[in-house]
């Protein structure tokens, strides 16, 4: 998982390696519920779709299944920024406008921040995690539990007990990254950074639905937020991002160019999300296994734009609450494993959380789900 590329772009490689070691796969398509076209597309990003046309092409000419459903039935998992909604390189609306898609994206726009051709389709797709590298899950205050657990019932109640996975957390938000396209442009000053963020740059006007910069300009000085934008320069100093987290109560999760990886990461470290991937004109950007099997209301603090201005008072209000506190955490305890592909983790947490729902666990069930209520269940 840690070649060619960033790891995180790499759920099409979980799902695949998941199911060829499953007892969900068959090989025969008379006992087939779908069928899934593994595609392994190495673009990250953006780019090309060549792989999917290719794909759809061979499929389609050389088995009959596709045919028999119009390929309603066929599983295509897209990890590009927006997933599969067209971009400047070209679109796949044609060939996949019928498919299931496992995509990290779940808005109905584009990189252009407007609905594009074959973007997120609530009553079809699904939106499944970023691979989060190994290390990571290895820094978790969660995991010792677990290792010392009998089951993962009792691991994540012995963790809500404890005091441990909470304590010195004395940031309140915590949030590190860039405000605006282009990420590598740096400026010196907060003038600089507010021309920088006026920029047009065609497609990708609209990154992160501007919530990065407004939540840095309005709050960057308000106590115990710490803010780091890497567009300014000197930039912000090293530190350990792990340890910023499990010393942060919120983590800020926005979108980017799209999807990104920030809600699975802060879980992880149990530093409450904090999601604002919303512009006030387009429904909100859904989350992994939204809906389906997760409700995000519990877990984390999932905000709309007209909050944003309230940001600070929302969070001392949700800390001054010490039950809504407490069930926040027990949600999060009961739900972080599933925004992770087993497969991915290194052996020794790989064994720890064996008896927990991962990522692919949750896959299936939701297909399940999906399978039961007809292909088309809305949200």
């Amino acid at each position: 998982f840690y070649v060619h590329g960033p790891p995180d772009y790499r759920a099409f490689k979980a799902m695949h390696v998941s199911l060829l070691r499953s007892v969900h796969r068959t090989t025969d398509p008379a006992r087939a519920h779908f069928f899934f076209v593994p595609t392994w597309d190495f673009h990250g990003s953006w780019g090309n779709p060549e792989v999917y046309l290719r794909a759809h092409r061979y499929v389609v000419t050389h088995w009959p299944f596709w045919n028999v459903s119009g390929g309603e039935d066929h599983i295509w998992v897209v990890t590009r920024d927006a997933g599969t909604c067209s971009t400047p390189w070209g679109t796949v609306w044609e060939q996949l406008r019928s498919s299931i898609i496992l995509s990290n994206w779940g808005g109905i726009t584009g990189l252009g921040g407007v609905p594009t051709e074959r973007c997120f389709d609530v009553t079809r797709d699904l939106v499944v995690p970023g691979v989060l590298r190994a290390n990571i899950v290895r820094s978790s205050p969660f995991i010792s539990f677990y290792r010392s657990a009998a089951t993962a019932a009792e691991a994540a109640a012995m963790a809500a007990a404890s005091p441990a996975p909470w304590a010195n957390r004395k940031t309140l938000l915590f949030f590190h990254g860039a405000l605006c396209w282009q990420i590598y442009d740096k400026v010196r000053d907060e003038h600089g950074l507010k021309r920088k963020c006026k920029q047009k740059h065609g497609f990708i006007d609209h990154y992160s639905f501007g919530v990065r910069y407004e939540i840095w300009r309005r709050f960057h000085h308000e106590p115990h937020f710490e803010l780091r934008a890497t567009d300014l320069l000197p930039p912000p100093s090293h530190i350990s991002l792990d340890e910023a987290m499990t010393h942060s109560l919120f983590c800020l999760c926005p979108s980017g160019t799209g999807w990104g990886m920030r809600v699975f990461h802060s879980a992880t470290l149990g530093c409450i999300p904090v999601i604002l991937q919303d512009d006030g004109r387009y429904p909100s950007v859904l989350q992994a296994f939204e809906g389906l099997l997760l409700d995000y209301d519990e877990f984390t603090v999932r905000l709309e734009a007209h909050q944003l201005p309230k940001l600070p008072s929302i969070l001392r209000n949700i800390v001054g609450n010490a039950t809504r506190m407490a069930a926040i955490r027990v949600a999060l305890l009961r739900m972080w494993t599933r925004l992770l592909w087993r497969v991915a983790l290194a052996r020794p947490e790989a064994k720890a959380l064996a008896g927990a729902p991962d990522a692919f666990e949750s896959v299936m069930a939701a297909l399940e789900l999906r399978r039961r209520h007809g292909l088309k269940l809305a949200n």
